[in-house]
């Protein structure tokens, strides 16, 4: 009886060693600034930037406004390119922070709005010289309704040559403005778009089944965009950037107003809503079998995102605790 034990022992010890070794999956990055969020395949670059809002100890004295705790400071500390690293050997970057929608019930400080021309290390990233900060006179409330754009260009002497990217904050996620404390935080910058178009859709989240039904109902591009050619419509779900599922709508011969009427269902259990994203790309088919497909413009739906019309659309419909059809027209955007 002895030896099968020991036999048995033996036998799962030798199992032991051989099974392979599990590691543990990686954490995805989550959202690194609050209020601001862009899908990475976007990013551009990277700043490290400083966010304060009221007399703090850490902004500098220089650029303090005098026992005055309605005050927003920002700075920018470090600056990478991913995708034109070239450029910054070659050229100078400037810097622009802009203070959105333009409001006069508050002063600008000097040089807002402008680009301006800071030194930088470009082996270490960092950035120095006094055009790297800025500090704005500006009430709470005002605050809270505004977004601020950090722009990045670089420059041949005086004249622009390339738009490096941007970073959005959207203080209206804030409750209050004295929240509004981010010290050397990354940031990623990308690039700009501008709309071609719209996508009309109806989104149905049956919460029973964990499902969501899609249909998408037609497509209106702009007169100003070349002929499109014939059209159709490829829906990505993506879950914590992998692509979890994949369908496409029927071709649509050639118009600017495509009609598809098509109703597709994605599974996604209500533990996946939060890091989802529901990405709709409007493709052309050229008539020649031999050449590729091409994107007209992207739709991106999820709980966090830089379009209001994408992100209340996926909200509306599924972050809800009583979930019902929401139909919505949102903005078709093309990215360069």
């Amino acid at each position: 009886m002895k030896k099968i034990q020991l036999k048995r022992l033996e036998e799962a010890a030798f199992r032991f060693l051989l099974k392979p070794e599990v590691k543990e999956p990686e954490a995805k990055p989550r959202e690194f600034l609050h209020g601001f969020s862009v899908l990475p395949e976007r990013y551009t670059g990277k700043v490290v930037l400083n966010l304060l809002y009221g007399y703090h100890d850490r902004i500098p004295e220089e650029s303090k406004i005098q026992n005055d705790k309605h005050q927003l400071y920002v700075s920018v500390t470090h600056l990478f390119d991913f995708s034109r690293y070239e450029i910054l050997n070659k050229k100078k970057p400037r810097i622009a922070f802009l203070l959105r929608p333009y409001d006069k019930s508050f002063p600008y400080p000097r040089g807002a709005n402008k680009y301006r021309t800071v030194e930088l290390d470009r082996r270490s990233g960092v950035i120095s010289g006094c055009n790297n900060y800025l500090t704005f006179e500006i009430s709470p409330d005002t605050l809270l309704k505004r977004c601020l754009f950090i722009r990045v260009k670089a420059y041949k002497g005086k004249v622009p040559s390339a738009f490096l990217g941007q970073i959005k904050i959207d203080f209206s996620h804030y409750k209050r403005a004295e929240d509004v404390v981010i010290v050397d935080k990354e940031a990623y910058l990308y690039g700009k778009f501008y709309e071609v178009g719209t996508l009309d859709i109806e989104m149905y989240y049956k919460l029973q089944h964990g499902c969501l039904t899609v249909t998408l109902h037609s497509a209106n591009i702009l007169p100003s965009h070349e002929d499109p050619g014939d059209t159709l419509v490829r829906i990505y779900h993506e879950y914590m950037g992998d692509l979890v599922d994949r369908m496409q709508t029927e071709v649509q011969a050639e118009t600017f107003t495509p009609v598809y009427n098509e109703t597709f269902d994605l599974k996604m259990p209500r533990g996946m809503i939060e890091e989802s994203v529901i990405h709709f790309k409007l493709m052309s088919r050229p008539p020649l079998t031999i050449a590729s497909d091409f994107a007209i413009g992207e739709v991106f739906l999820a709980q966090r995102t830089n379009c209001d019309g994408w992100k209340n659309l996926f909200v509306n419909s599924l972050v809800t605790t009583n979930p019902k059809p929401v139909r919505a027209t949102v903005p078709i955007m093309y990215y360069h």
